[in-house]
């Protein structure tokens, strides 16, 4: 990329930058796709006005890049498993996952999580060509395996990064709702407006095979991850985390049942309201990013 359009600064987050605005699209889509419209735009809230996402939208590391391939992954194994068994849709996912598997090592797990996870969900007549395409997955990150031989046998990062405390997964929470009084009670309160008043609260049970599948993409990478930060090295960083948050918002907003146009725009409006002002004032983004040494 480089070699074509130069090392000034713009050109070489420009990749970055694209991937981050096209993540909120394919984030609303996925949560249309999976539940309804009203969950996706809620979750495309979230991934456009924190500074979760957008500090890594500004960063030339392969965390947003990684974030837009694993949408773009689950997006075409979401199609393939809830709507038509197409052959385009297989292929394509397996596309995703060797770009996911080759962008970064938890990308490459969250990969892996995924297509475990159909085995779960495919009918029996369907097994023989989920089971091709994991095997073409595994065929195509090959030319990267003595790569990933080496990293690994090198270890970790535990010359500088310290092992995760027991307040890991509560401190990784706050960092991703800005440290914020007013963003926590936001997403409170949007939570218990949407699911409770009225009684518009739609069971766990409806549809329950998703929402387990949400809760299982986003706690194992962190468990894993922790796991294998405490026992052997640590690994784990809050930025490593960002391809599996997006399915976090999805389950939070997916109990809803019954929400009007008016209701939806006004929460909008609050969640995006919030989360700016906390962003620029609260956290002092802008100043702190682009004058950090």
């Amino acid at each position: 990329w480089t070699s074509i359009v130069g090392t000034s600064e713009i050109m070489v987050k420009l990749p970055f930058i694209i991937s981050g605005i096209i993540s909120i699209w394919v984030s609303y889509l996925l949560g249309k796709l999976w539940f309804d419209g009203t969950t996706g735009l809620l979750t495309a809230a979230y991934v456009s006005s924190t500074q979760f996402f957008i500090l890594y939208s500004q960063i030339a590391r392969p965390y947003v890049s990684g974030l837009l391939i694993t949408l773009l992954m689950v997006c075409f194994w979401s199609l393939y498993f809830f709507q038509k068994k197409r052959k385009v849709y297989l292929i394509l996912y397996v596309l995703f996952s060797v770009m996911a598997s080759y962008n970064h090592h938890f990308s490459l797990l969250f990969a892996a999580i995924v297509g475990v996870s159909g085995l779960f969900l495919i009918k029996k007549k369907d097994v023989l060509p989920y089971i091709v395409s994991g095997i073409a997955i595994v065929i195509l990150y090959v030319p990267h395996l003595h790569i990933f031989l080496s990293q690994l046998s090198q270890g970790g990062i535990g010359s500088w990064l310290a092992k995760p405390t027991p307040y890991f997964f509560f401190n990784f929470l706050n960092w991703i709702f800005q440290f914020s009084v007013w963003t926590w009670l936001v997403l409170i309160a949007t939570i218990a407006d949407i699911n409770i008043i009225g009684n518009n609260i739609s069971p766990f049970n409806k549809q329950k095979k998703k929402k387990w599948i949400l809760v299982i993409w986003f706690l194992l990478p962190i468990v894993i991850g922790f796991t294998y930060s405490v026992l052997r090295n640590p690994v784990i960083q809050y930025s490593m985390l960002i391809f599996s948050t997006p399915y976090l918002f999805i389950l939070l907003f997916s109990f809803h049942k019954n929400i009007t146009v008016n209701k939806r725009a006004v929460l909008l409006g609050l969640i995006l309201l919030v989360n700016i002002l906390s962003l620029i004032y609260g956290r002092d983004y802008y100043t702190n990013f682009y004058k950090q040494p």
